[in-house]
């Protein structure tokens, strides 16, 4: 879903170069995508470039041993705050690796991040159909339901999806080559 936007190919290791920044500013990097879509696997170039990511998922694994228990909200939650902060107090890079289907779950982790002083702020969108992350979701070992990644879908597609008001967004589309991508948006402009 390109939204209009001039659209690039580029390998996910030139995405991530993009992504790290070049200045002192620290840069967060708030992901958002159905569940299935890549974003962990994506994330994972950008703490190999010594982004530190923050994970729901890890902390569930953390905290309950695994991630499909989703447990006491309020626990994980307040983990997850341990973790930003910290995180936002060192001035590291930071990747958060959540669904963030929902605007005001971007909003929070933004908003928190600016009154850190980050202004460096980017949302990257897992762009990957519905149909893919359904089939990818079935084989996987920790299978999210059906009608949640529809419920998901109709709001990250619908009126949730991330505004250009919330930070330097870039749209990633998976192509028929694994390591490549079609890009709009922040990073196929700084790509030109």
């Amino acid at each position: 879903m390109n939204r209009g936007r001039r659209e690039k190919t580029l390998t996910s290791r030139k995405i991530v170069q993009l992504l790290v920044p070049t200045g002192n500013a620290p840069r967060l990097v708030v992901l958002a995508g159905l569940p299935a879509s890549g974003k962990s696997t994506f994330s994972d170039g950008l703490v190999e470039s010594g982004f530190v990511r923050i994970s729901l998922d890890e902390i569930r694994k953390e905290i309950y041993g695994d991630a499909n228990i989703i447990g006491d909200w309020k626990v994980t939650r307040k983990r997850f705050d341990e973790l930003f902060n910290a995180a936002l107090a060192e001035k590291k890079n930071i990747v958060v690796d959540n669904t963030h289907f929902m605007r005001n779950q971007r909003t929070r982790v933004i908003d928190i991040a600016k009154k850190a002083g980050y202004v460096d702020i980017h949302v990257a969108v897992m762009d990957v159909t519905l149909e893919e992350c359904l089939k990818r979701n079935a084989v996987r070992s920790r299978v999210v339901k059906e009608e949640i990644i529809r419920d998901m879908h109709k709001w990250l597609y619908g009126s949730e999806f991330p505004r250009d008001s919330e930070g330097l967004v870039t749209v990633l589309a998976p192509t028929d080559v694994r390591t490549k991508y079609k890009v709009s948006g922040y990073v196929a402009q700084a790509a030109a």
